[in-house]
């Protein structure tokens, strides 16, 4: 990907200079790739509902408190083969807590955001890729994850929790 953005921006850089002074001609060497097509996500993880579990208030009683994690999978299908592949979260963060989910405005629990966790549960920031995985020789791959509800503030609200999250696939 990082390399067709240089590509293009050397393209404009280079239309640019030749429009506004041609002295002589020289030679650009032109290069790029060719890929074959990206993944697809299975049906059913696209548009997945993960459910966090009910807690109580007492369940988060300090800012960093969080609830157990519920795990979830994305799993993707037609793949190039052999490739890695991993994924980038983003979606509202917290005010103040730029790697964490903020809950929608239907919620309606207070003080209280979602932690993303990679395959090894570590938090996994908003906007920061995730451990690659290898795709395998059928073209399948399967991205492990987990989510927690953690206290942002205290005291914790009672209240529905929700909140959406997007996710960009990069694989090389």
């Amino acid at each position: 990907m990082r390399y067709v953005a240089t590509t293009t921006l050397l393209l404009a850089l280079c239309s640019t200079a030749s429009q506004a002074l041609q002295v002589g001609s020289d030679n650009i060497e032109l290069k790029g790739t060719v890929v074959s097509g990206g993944c697809t996500v299975a049906t059913g993880d696209n548009n997945k509902t993960v459910d966090l579990g009910s807690w109580k208030p007492s369940d988060l009683p300090s800012a960093g408190s969080t609830t157990t994690a519920r795990s979830f999978n994305i799993s993707l299908q037609s793949c190039p083969a052999a490739s890695m592949v991993a994924i980038r979260f983003s979606g509202q963060s917290v005010a103040g807590q730029p790697s964490l989910l903020a809950l929608d405005s239907a919620s309606t629990a207070s003080n209280v955001g979602i932690e993303l966790k990679d395959k090894n549960a570590a938090p996994l920031a908003l906007g920061d890729y995730s451990p690659v995985v290898t795709v395998d020789a059928n073209g399948d791959a399967t991205l492990e994850f987990s989510a927690n509800l953690i206290a942002t503030a205290s005291p914790v609200g009672a209240g529905s929790v929700r909140a959406d999250a997007t996710f960009v696939l990069q694989y090389n």
